[in-house]
């Protein structure tokens, strides 16, 4: 979890509450002045209400594919080419295996951080897309909170 450690904290930190989806297996704390929606899809979005970005999660259940082709997986629901692969982290803790990824858009408009754990033939995908200049602002280590804060139930 070391990769994350310095990333998410706003200047006025506000108190974090805990988000527990029962159905999906997992909780994950926010600032309590964020809203939570879940659309039709299930992808629960954490969203500050004054700025663009948040942190999104979504869960598969019936995931058959080896944890070898994990890296391959993520670059391609990530639209990334292979040369993206040596900055995937991994670790495994509990009997959850977990993947890290952080990059800046081809674009330099939004700071992307992404996350899958696994767990069987579960897997639980939570990211967060920032514009730059709030991540430069102190929200870096507001958002490593939060994602470090996720837990599978």
């Amino acid at each position: 979890m070391g990769i994350w450690t310095n990333l998410f904290a706003q200047k006025n930190t506000a108190e974090l509450k805990t988000f527990k989806n029962s159905e999906k297996k997992y909780s994950i704390k926010y600032p309590e002045n964020w809203e939570i929606k879940t659309d039709e899809d299930g992808i629960v979005s954490i969203e500050p209400k004054n700025m663009e970005g948040g942190i999104y999660i979504s869960a598969y259940n019936g995931i058959t594919f080896p944890d070898e082709k994990m890296n391959s997986f993520i670059l391609e629901s990530s639209n990334l080419s292979s040369e993206y692969e040596d900055r995937i982290g991994s670790g495994e803790e509990n009997g959850i295996k977990s993947w890290y990824l952080s990059y800046t858009d081809s674009n330099n408009t939004l700071t992307c951080m992404r996350m899958w754990k696994r767990k069987g033939d579960n897997l639980w995908f939570v990211s967060t897309e920032i514009e730059p200049k709030y991540w430069k602002k102190g929200w870096k280590d507001v958002i490593v909170k939060i994602l470090t804060s996720f837990e599978i139930n």
